[in-house]
């Protein structure tokens, strides 16, 4: 069982702002219904990974 003590007092390591697009059920389902490529993109602005790539996926996704 647990208590109401503390386990982990850590720090929110994420940014106020990142580049998004929101995405609801909605827009996915018509997405997948439209014969198109869909790709998701899940980044992190805290991430040195997803900020070295993100250029190039934006590359990409901009010649889509």
């Amino acid at each position: 069982m647990m208590s109401d003590d503390i386990l982990f007092d850590g720090n929110v390591l994420a940014g106020s702002d990142s580049p998004y697009v929101e995405f609801n059920k909605a827009d996915f389902d018509k997405a997948l219904a439209s014969d198109k490529l869909v790709v998701l993109y899940f980044y992190a602005n805290w991430c040195p990974t997803c900020k070295a790539e993100q250029p190039k996926v934006f590359e990409a996704f901009n010649s889509l």
